[in-house]
């Protein structure tokens, strides 16, 4: 987002949003190959999930950083931490149970 906003002057809200594109997108990437490599749905609809379930995520970081920050007093470091903690599991298990689909097992 540095370098979309103060080194190629995009509006920090648009740079926001293709900051968090191109975060996300690295993600699924990652996510696919060493997190979910035997999923069996479609490139296509684990992307689009993925973001769904990404936006979110940032919704619920959003309401609880207004929680811990303005409501509870809490420093902003300490809150984004465990926060971070927080939406990552949610994520991770979102993406497992939602999203990439495994093929089953036989027995």
């Amino acid at each position: 987002m540095f370098l979309l906003t103060d080194i190629l002057h995009i509006h920090a809200v648009y740079s926001a949003g293709i900051a968090f594109l191109i975060v996300d997108s690295v993600n699924y990437v990652m996510c696919r190959i060493f997190v979910f490599p035997e999923s069996t749905r479609p490139h296509h609809e684990t992307y689009i999930r993925f973001i769904i379930i990404a936006l979110v995520g940032v919704l619920l970081i959003m309401g609880l950083m207004y929680l811990c920050i303005d409501v509870f007093h809490f420093h902003y470091i300490i809150s984004r931490c465990i926060i971070g903690i927080i939406s990552g599991y949610f994520g991770y298990i979102m993406n497992l149970y939602l999203n990439f689909r495994l093929e089953k097992e036989s027995v």
